[in-house]
């Protein structure tokens, strides 16, 4: 019981600091560095056409 208990306050925590990130993120955007992004699409892309053929 006490390993439930544990395990639901720190799944509690975690949502609560996303939430806040989340917030943060929200109210102060980062800026998108595409010509780094692009290519790290593809690839993922690529993977996952990969792992779909498979």
């Amino acid at each position: 019981m006490l390993g439930g208990y544990s395990s639901a306050l720190l799944l509690g925590v975690v949502a609560v600091l996303m939430l806040v990130q989340s917030v943060e993120h929200l109210v102060h955007p980062a800026p998108i560095h595409y010509n780094q992004a692009i290519p790290i699409a593809v690839l993922g892309l690529l993977v996952n056409l990969v792992c779909a053929g498979c």
